[in-house]
């Protein structure tokens, strides 16, 4: 074979697994405490979702994945020395009949998504679907209107312990579902800057 070169374009989407010790900790962090709805200032048609208030202890915990999307940042911008600085977050609790229509947050640099739980026939449903489009409960990336010859557009089924880590402004949204249980996701919004 020839040897390959991509010329990478476009806004840095990148994908990191969380193990279950971390996932425990950060579940820790999350409550359904009324005093901290946060449904004012998002886009989603979700019944609860609250601010989470000790950021510190999210931040520790996020670090180390912080790290590695700084070396990502470097590889895809070409751009040494960037920080990455925990602004905002809050626990989604999606159930069926909920979603999170296409949006973009302002205010920040990056945002991110991290599953915490996913209902357990959810994927079953997700792939009995029928329709060529975003399947249910699944998070859909939109990059630009579909052009052809051009990927505008990533969906991707969660599974607990994905983590995202996007451009703030790339919009994406998340379909409805029907299956019983919660979609638990976290969300962060990080402003950055360089050393």
């Amino acid at each position: 074979m020839r040897e390959l070169e991509f010329i990478y374009s476009g806004p840095l989407l990148l994908k990191l697994k969380v193990p279950n010790n971390d996932i425990v900790k950060i579940k820790n962090l999350c409550s359904k405490d009324k005093s901290l709805d946060w449904r004012k200032g998002l886009a989603g048609i979700i019944d609860n979702e609250y601010r989470i208030d000790n950021l510190d202890k999210l931040n520790k915990i996020l670090t180390p994945y912080l790290d590695d999307f700084a070396f990502a940042y470097k590889r895809w911008y070409a751009r040494d020395n960037i920080k990455i600085k925990l602004k905002t977050a809050w626990v989604n609790y999606m159930v069926a009949g909920e979603c999170n229509p296409l949006h973009i947050h302002d205010e920040c640099d990056f945002s991110s998504v991290l599953y915490l739980e996913i209902p357990k026939n959810l994927k079953k449903e997700s792939t009995s679907a029928i329709n060529n489009g975003t399947k249910p409960g699944e998070i859909a990336f939109h990059f630009h209107h579909s052009i052809p010859g051009f990927i505008t557009q990533h969906n991707a089924f969660p599974e607990i312990g994905d983590f995202y880590i996007f451009p703030a402004l790339l919009p994406h949204a998340v379909t409805t579902f029907k299956s019983k249980g919660e979609r638990v996701s976290l969300a962060c919004n990080f402003t950055t800057y360089y050393d």
